[in-house]
C-alpha cells in the first residue's frame, strides 16, 4: 500500500517547475504530476523527471481542462493513504511529507498535518516574508470543531498556507467532492477539513511558497481558469465564490449558533473589502448564478444580511 502521495497540478511553470520537482523527489512514495496542456516547455521538464524517477506518474492533457478540473483529476489519481498537494512553483523542506505522515500515524483522530513554518519567496527565489503558526496551530489542534472553524475564519487569508499540508485521503476527497467542482475554493475546502477533525502542526517542516510575477488572484485570471463559460459574470465572483461556500458550510454545521454564523459572514465580508451599500445587497441576489445549486443558501444569506442591516443605526457600514 502506498503511504504518501504528493500531487502537483501544473500549467506553464517553465521558470519554477524544475526546482519544485527537485524538492519533492524522494519525499513521497508517489508523485502525481498533472500537466494541463502547458505550452511553454514545462511539459518537457515534467516528462524528463518522469523518465528518471519511477515514483512520478505524469499525465499531460491534450487540451487545457481548466484549473479546477486538473486539480481534481490529480487528487483522484493519487492512491496514497495520505495526500498532499502543492503548487507547481512551490518547494518543500527535506522529509517534510514523511514527517507529517508520522504525525498522522501517531494521531488517528487528526485529519491532517501542516508545516508550522512558511517561507514566502519572490520570483527570483529571494526571501519575501516568514510565518510561524503559533496560536493558530494551538486552536486547530482543539477537540472542538467550533474552535477550529472559528480559528480558520479569524485567519481566513492565512488558510491557503495551511492547505499545503498532508491530509488523510478520505477527508481530502470528501472535502473536494462536497463542493461544486468548478467553483471550489480553498476557503470552503479548509473549513470542511477543520470541521472534520484536528489539524496538527509539524514543528520540523518548512513550506516554501513562491509568489510568481503574475497575480494569481486577479479577477480576470480567476474568470479564465474557473468560470470561463460565464464571461458576463458579476465582478463580485471572486469574493462570492469564497463567501457563498464558506457560509453554506457554516449554516450546514452550526445553524443553531446564530452568533457564530454572523461572525463568519461579517469577517469574510470585511476581509474581502465588500462595502455595505444598496448595490452590494442587490449583488447578493447573483449568488445562485455564481454558485449553481445554492439558491437556498442565497436566501439564507439575504435573511442574515437584512437582519444585520436592520439592526444598525442609520444602516451603518460593516466596515466601521
Amino acid at each position: 500500500m502506498i503511504r504518501t502521495s504528493l500531487v502537483i497540478a501544473v500549467y506553464n511553470e517553465i521558470n519554477y517547475i524544475q526546482k519544485t520537482l527537485e524538492s519533492v523527489v524522494g519525499d513521497a512514495d508517489e508523485i502525481i504530476l498533472a500537466d494541463n496542456a502547458s505550452t511553454d516547455g514545462t511539459s518537457d521538464i515534467c516528462q524528463s523527471f518522469a523518465n528518471r524517477y519511477p515514483e512520478i506518474k505524469y499525465t499531460r492533457h491534450k487540451e487545457n481542462m481548466g484549473m479546477a478540473y486538473n486539480g481534481s483529476f490529480a487528487v483522484e489519481k493519487a492512491s496514497g493513504k495520505y495526500i498532499r498537494f502543492i503548487g507547481a512553483h512551490d518547494m518543500v523542506s527535506i522529509g517534510s511529507t514523511r514527517n507529517m505522515a508520522d504525525i498522522l500515524d501517531k494521531n488517528p483522530d487528526a485529519v491532517m498535518a501542516f508545516p508550522k513554518y512558511i517561507i514566502s519567496l519572490n520570483p527570483n527565489y529571494s526571501f519575501k516574508f516568514f510565518q510561524a503558526f503559533e496560536e493558530y496551530a494551538k486552536d486547530l489542534s482543539s477537540e472542538s470543531a467550533l474552535i477550529r472553524a472559528k480559528s480558520i475564519t479569524k485567519n481566513c487569508f492565512t488558510h491557503s498556507s495551511i492547505s499545503f499540508g498532508l491530509f488523510r485521503a478520505e477527508v481530502l476527497r470528501k472535502a473536494h467532492r462536497t463542493r461544486v467542482s468548478n467553483y471550489n475554493t480553498d476557503g470552503a475546502f479548509i473549513h470542511l477539513t477543520a470541521i472534520a477533525g484536528k489539524m496538527l502542526a509539524d514543528e520540523k517542516s518548512i513550506f516554501f511558497r513562491m509568489w510568481p510575477e503574475r497575480d494569481c488572484n486577479t479577477l480576470e485570471r480567476w474568470k479564465k481558469m474557473y468560470v470561463k463559460d460565464k464571461a458576463d459574470m458579476s465582478d463580485f465572483v471572486l469574493p462570492f465564490g469564497n463567501i457563498a461556500q464558506v457560509l453554506d458550510i457554516t449554516l450546514e454545521h452550526f445553524r443553531s449558533n446564530r452568533e457564530f454564523c454572523e461572525y463568519v459572514l461579517l469577517t469574510w465580508l470585511l476581509k474581502c473589502g465588500i462595502p455595505s451599500n444598496s448595490n452590494f445587497r442587490l449583488k447578493l441576489q447573483d449568488i445562485p448564478n455564481i454558485v449553481p445549486g445554492k439558491e437556498n443558501f442565497a436566501s439564507n444569506l439575504m435573511d442574515i444580511m437584512n437582519e444585520y442591516y436592520a439592526s444598525q443605526p442609520n444602516n451603518a457600514s460593516i466596515l466601521v
